[in-house]
């Protein structure tokens, strides 16, 4: 995309998130979404002050979930036929993903980088979704709820610091 296309997606990003904000009530977004990652530098630019989780899981597990989830969706509505190249496209898709995070990862601060491991956070959270929601909806003092996301995030930090320390040397010696 030219400089032009660019600052027009991020406008439109921008408009959606303040949408979603506006509609929620929440105080800040979570958003779930791979694909950003091709468009790190942009969103970075857009939004000097967000915060990147990434969260490391062995890549073959993750790229076999994906391609058994989408399946699941998507290839109901293909001839059999296609069904070979759609698989081969997405497996590239992901082998990418994690190719190009790997690459624009020096660049980004360290501040606005949370690493954390796919299994650390099943078994302290039971789901990643547990770790969004918690991000998403930060503790509110006096209640129950505050409570029990204390005790999420504080476990999660604990379990930060053995995971980052794994991933460090993963990344030295090759993929995380």
């Amino acid at each position: 995309m030219n400089e032009r296309e660019v600052r027009r997606s991020m406008e439109f990003y921008r408009r959606c998130l303040r949408r979603n904000l506006f509609h929620s009530g929440k105080a800040r977004v979570v958003a779930k979404c791979n694909p950003s990652v091709f468009r790190l530098p942009a969103l970075l630019e857009a939004f000097p002050d967000a915060r990147i989780v990434y969260v490391v899981r062995r890549p073959e597990e993750s790229i076999r979930s994906f391609l058994s989830f989408t399946g699941r969706f998507v290839a109901p509505l293909l001839k059999e036929c296609e069904m070979p190249r759609f698989f081969r496209r997405k497996y590239r898709w992901c082998v990418e993903l994690y190719r190009r995070f790997e690459e624009l990862r020096p660049r980004i601060p360290p501040e606005q980088l949370l690493v954390l491991l796919f299994d650390e956070i099943t078994e302290y959270l039971g789901s990643p979704a547990a770790l969004f929601r918690v991000l998403r909806d930060p503790p509110r003092r006096g209640n129950c709820r505050a409570h029990l996301c204390d005790q999420q995030l504080a476990t999660c930090k604990a379990a930060r610091k053995r995971c980052t320390r794994g991933v460090r040397h993963h990344r030295r010696g090759g993929s995380p």
